[in-house]
């Protein structure tokens, strides 16, 4: 028999000299690992770039993210779904005297399994190391897979194995079940591939969307593993040469894929839920709203060597979303008591407790306050951990009012049939774009409730009045000349005397014309009242007094083939109005105000479109008291404090030239010596934030030449050598440096010397409080027009340099060597 096997090509005994060794690595899954070891690294290399808390909120999401990609691969590859392994006695070669004696392992993968056999043989010095690898999805028939093995001389043990994988025929069809197992696991697991990819992507973007990939990534994997489960064969392999039963049970590949499975659905239903319930905390930790974009989308480098437009550069569903955001804000604004409304929620949603003037305050660090005056004008200021008494004030200043149309104290007009509502015109709007629009009103009514008087704000969302133009049959040089008369050709009309009498809708006497004022409510007309009263639910005669501004009733609305405009009505200035409050809410909700020496402000004015000169205007003492306030710990008495108001004086009771921003910084100042307020005046900055004229395509010579302001470049920084503008040099080094830290770019604008110059708050601010100031604004079309237009991304760079200038400041300021 030794003689005859001695001469035998095929079939012999496998012998392995010392150089032959088995395969102890599969190389696809080798090159898996690498990948996914090399990625891992070099996360943790650029973590270490990214500041503060954020570093350990990236860390973490992005290790727990490649954990499940990796996870996914490796199993993929791997050959740990079911695993099994048996101590043998056995002929290495069937009908041989020669024996082994070791362990034989099986390992199932979705595409592979490999089976193992180590030992000994019997009665000799010789090592049995062998692995044998089969493919299932290439798996040939029955005859031919057995005959290629043994061609192949595998040893006995590893032929039982084989023989059950080749038998397709009966119920041992337990090479096709675990190939179909696999198949259908594969399917699913690439799906979640898939998921894993997108959900990468949309989380950085839109965190609902994220969420649900990640969800359907988490269920993919699960339903892997069930697929496995049952599609794989059910009984056990005897082994015929030695009658022993290999029994298989799960590896680590099937529970590791179901337990990050389970984790990851998990996480997706809470993203989901806390997206739904705190969707401001999840942009600030996923999409980087607030504390990442300094370190990635608005790298600084990027915009110092790229030329790519900025929208080009930024994320567009991030601009898109902050431009949406802030068109819900203006169609919730018809006036500025509106206006001051809505910042009042946003910063209540935030933690901001409400001041007022005629109580003390009580002000303590990392604390946030603010305080209203007449209901249109509003102040709120967030107190830095390491401020104290005579520290600065990082000050945003914009205004709530724009040019529009506001009733008359005694409105009710009825004219050739008409009942029609009396107006003045409030700032310098261009009036021709009033005309043929349909028109509401909104503002404030004063409502008598018992022995209570109520401050309540009315917003008739329906189109009810119209100033409708003449018709060119009856003005032929309508198109060459256009001056309506302000007192008699700019009246609304509310209705027709005949339809009201027929639906009895107002008393005989006023469709007459007969003018009664024994109420409040009767200087109006009826029709209007009665809409008023509706929308409010009260009685004519608790109505006391009312402001109402007209407003448009079509909706701001983002527009542009691309997406890239807003056009919107009162642009100038709720755009800036949002910006800054949302701006001081964003830099309260990381870590930067921990150590922030300064106090930071916002001061959201009334009545800039006409001079500021009211109680409630930037012209008033209120800013100025306010800083006082918080500078000064009672250590002046109210007759000193009323002394040195009638030295600094103001011009009138309202506007930005009085003292009203002036009373909140003195406020703010309390705590410190008796000159805590004048050394904080030039330690303080104040950004006065008005919009700016963006170069006009159609008439571009009226634009200086080297001062063209442009859609998507930048905020504008305003210049005028008259000081029109409160811009210096300083100022410009100061905000550059933190536009800079932002990655915000930054545009000039000039007037012509030929062209009017118009003004903000900033020279009245800087010139009555000697604080630093610069003005700045975002870049628009059709300006004081009754619907304007500007850029989606303005609102995003806005918000950001706000929120840069709130952050940086106090390092810029130290950084000054002069």
């Amino acid at each position: 028999m030794t003689w005859f096997r001695a001469f035998r090509k095929e079939f012999g005994y496998t012998y392995y000299g010392e150089n032959r060794t088995p395969v102890t690595v599969d190389v696809q899954l080798v090159a898996v690992v690498y990948a996914c070891v090399l990625i891992s690294i070099a996360t943790l290399i650029a973590a270490a770039g990214i500041k503060g808390k954020e570093r350990w909120y990236t860390l973490l999401r992005v290790i727990f993210s490649l954990s499940v990609g990796s996870t996914i691969l490796l199993c993929l590859f791997g050959f740990c779904w079911r695993t099994a392994s048996i101590d043998i006695t056995s002929p290495y070669i069937y009908r041989s005297d020669l024996q082994v004696s070791g362990t034989i392992g099986i390992h199932i993968g979705l595409q592979k399994i490999n089976i193992t056999l180590t030992g000994l043989f019997e009665g000799a010095n010789n090592e049995v190391n062998y692995n044998e690898e089969v493919e299932l999805h290439e798996f040939p028939g029955p005859l031919e897979e057995i005959t290629h093995c043994l061609k192949r001389g595998l040893p006995q043990p590893v032929l039982n194995v084989v023989e059950y994988l080749s038998v397709d025929a009966g119920n041992l069809r337990w090479g096709r079940d675990y190939t179909l197992a696999g198949y259908f696991a594969r399917i699913l697991l690439w799906t979640a591939m898939s998921f894993w990819i997108l959900g990468n992507i949309m989380i950085c973007s839109v965190v609902f969307y994220g969420a649900v990939m990640v969800t359907l990534t988490g269920l993919c994997m699960i339903l892997s593993t069930v697929t496995f489960h049952v599609l794989q064969p059910r009984f056990a392999i005897r082994l015929s040469s030695t009658d022993l039963t290999l029994h298989t049970s799960y590896g680590i590949c099937f529970w590791v894929i179901l337990l990050f499975g389970i984790i990851t659905v998990l996480i997706g239903v809470i993203l989901l839920a806390l997206d739904h319930a705190a969707p401001k905390t999840m942009n600030k930790y996923l999409l980087m709203d607030t504390q990442f974009v300094k370190e990635d989308v608005y790298s600084s480098q990027i915009h110092r060597t790229s030329s790519l437009p900025y929208i080009q550069q930024a994320n567009k569903e991030k601009i898109l979303g902050a431009a949406r955001q802030f068109v819900e804000f203006v169609n919730k604004t018809p006036s500025p008591f509106h206006a001051v409304h809505e910042v009042k929620q946003m910063l209540m949603k935030a933690g901001f407790s409400e001041l007022k003037e005629t109580e003390p305050w009580s002000i303590k660090p990392l604390q946030k306050y603010f305080l209203t005056r007449n209901q249109s004008t509003i102040i709120a200021f967030a107190v830095g951990g390491k401020y104290k008494p005579g520290n600065g004030f990082s000050v945003v200043g914009a205004h709530t009012d724009s040019p529009c149309l506001k009733v008359k104290p005694i409105s009710k007009l009825n004219k050739c049939g008409y009942h029609m509502v009396g107006v003045e015109w409030y700032g310098g709007g261009i009036w021709h774009t009033w005309f043929d629009r349909d028109l509401t009103v909104g503002g404030r009514v004063l409502v008598k409730n018992g022995d209570k008087i109520e401050h309540r704000l009315v917003h008739i969302k329906r189109p009810i009045l119209r100033v409708p133009n003449i018709a060119i049959h009856l003005m032929r040089d309508h198109n060459e000349k256009f001056g309506p008369n302000k007192e008699t050709h700019v009246c609304p009309v509310l209705g027709t005397c005949i339809q009201s009498e027929l639906e009895k809708m107002v008393p005989q006497e006023d469709v007459k014309g007969e003018t009664t004022t024994t109420k409040q409510c009767d200087k109006h007309q009826p029709l209007l009242v009665k809409l008023i009263c509706d929308e409010l639910k009260i009685n004519p005669e608790q109505m006391l007094d009312f402001e109402l501004c007209l407003a448009d009733t079509q909706d701001a609305a983002i527009g542009g083939a691309l997406e890239e405009f807003i056009f919107s009505p009162r642009l100038d200035n709720l755009l800036n109005a949002y910006c800054a409050a949302q701006a001081l809410v964003n830099s309260c909700e990381g870590s930067t105000l921990d150590n922030d020496p300064n106090i930071r402000l916002i001061c959201l004015f009334d009545n800039e479109e006409i001079g500021s000169e009211s109680a409630q205007g930037a012209a008033s003492t209120l800013q100025e008291l306010v800083l006082r306030r918080l500078s000064r710990e009672g250590s002046q008495s109210e007759e000193a404090i009323i002394f040195l108001n009638h030295l600094i004086g103001s011009q009138s009771a309202q506007g930005a030239a009085s003292t009203l921003q002036e009373l909140v910084l003195r406020r703010l100042s309390s705590g410190g010596s008796q000159t805590a307020f004048e050394e904080a005046m030039p330690k303080s900055y104040m950004v006065s934030a008005d919009q700016a004229h963006a170069v006009h395509p159609n008439y571009s010579e009226k634009h200086e030449t080297n001062h063209q302001a442009a859609l998507h470049k930048g905020i504008v920084l305003k210049f005028n050598a008259n000081q029109k503008y409160a811009t210096t040099a300083i100022t410009t080094a100061i905000l550059r440096e933190v536009a800079n830290k932002a990655g915000v770019p930054l545009q000039d604008f000039v007037v012509r010397n030929d062209s009017p110059c118009g003004s903000t708050i900033g020279p009245i601010m800087s010139a009555k409080l000697g604080m630093p100031t610069i003005d700045v604004g975002a870049p628009q079309l059709s300006m004081h027009s009754i619907r304007e237009m500007c850029c989606t991304s303005s609102i995003y760079q806005a918000t950001t340099l706000f929120q840069s200038f709130f952050e940086n400041y106090p390092s810029v300021f130290a950084s000054l060597d002069f």
